[in-house]
């Protein structure tokens, strides 16, 4: 597809059709608008570019949209702003790349949407030399919701400035998040696994969680909650005095592990284990033998 200028509609689709493959860069200097929604891999295979000087003003966005949708969103040094939501692995497979540039949602993020979809997410480049930023407010990041989603953090900055980062929304569900370097700022909560699967791998950088961080949430479902901390920085409460939770659900079927293995930890108010009642399980292993992380 080639367009000279600018581009405003109410749907802009790649690949619409099963079969199809489509692609559209957005060239410097040019703005694609959608007052509706923007598909990318809708049930073919298709390829949105967003390159340094290229703009996206999208009111809502699907990637991957249907269980033949296969798309991929490459936002490399422009800017791209949601103003609803942005979905990423609907019921297909949903690919968000940002290499570089700013992208912002006021209408949450949102990763594998159905049990069918897969969504993935690359923030950066490994060995930081590029600085993107997303912003997400308006609604939660989840990095999987009902499918598989998988985020993985090399460098930038994440913004949370409203609601929470969920790994792991429902019981279908199998999310992993992993950052190697960078910033994470959550004004509120970081749920790893409400239900189903969730890790949350940090490698490196700062994560600082507004409020409460806590592990394995839902008292009604199971849940197997995972955080690892092979380095870096986390703080706990760094907006209001808030605890770190592992084991918060009264649940037999769930289980919670927080295993910092080096790096550093502070928690503004305390540390609760498996506290919420007799059927709660959590477990805290703080260095390997080998390591010297540091807990206050």
């Amino acid at each position: 597809l080639n367009v000279a200028g600018n581009i405003t509609v109410q749907r802009f689709a790649l690949a619409q059709a099963a079969g199809t493959s489509a692609s559209y860069t957005v060239a410097a200097g040019k703005i694609l608008t959608t007052t509706g929604t923007l598909a990318v891999g809708s049930s073919g295979a298709g390829l949105l570019t967003v390159p340094a000087g290229g703009t996206l003003v999208i009111a809502n966005s699907v990637i991957g949209e249907t269980g033949n949708g296969d798309g991929t969103l490459r936002i490399d040094g422009g800017t791209a702003s949601f103003n609803a939501y942005l979905r990423v692995g609907v019921s297909g497979t949903g690919t968000l790349e940002l290499i570089d540039g700013t992208l912002t949602s006021t209408g949450g993020l949102n990763l594998a949407t159905n049990s069918s979809g897969s969504g993935s997410l690359v923030i950066g480049t490994s060995g930081g030399s590029t600085s993107p930023v997303l912003n997400v407010s308006g609604g939660n990041f989840e990095t999987a919701e009902n499918g598989t989603g998988v985020v993985v953090m090399h460098s930038g900055t994440y913004n949370q400035t409203s609601s929470n980062l969920i790994v792991g929304q429902n019981n279908t569900c199998d999310a992993s998040f992993t950052i190697h370097d960078g910033l994470i700022d959550i004004q509120n909560q970081l749920r790893v696994c409400n239900k189903g699967k969730g890790v949350f791998i940090q490698n490196g950088g700062t994560v600082n969680v507004g409020g409460q961080l806590d592990l394995a949430n839902d008292a009604n479902n199971d849940a197997d909650a995972r955080y690892t901390m092979n380095g870096g920085v986390l703080n706990v409460g760094d907006h209001a005095s808030s605890n770190l939770v592992v084991g918060n659900a009264n649940r037999a079927g769930s289980k919670a592990l927080m295993e910092i293995l080096d790096g550093t930890v502070t928690v503004s108010n305390g540390i609760r284990i498996a506290d919420t009642g007799a059927n709660s399980s959590g477990t805290l292993i703080i260095g390997d033998g080998t390591t010297s992380p540091t807990v206050t």
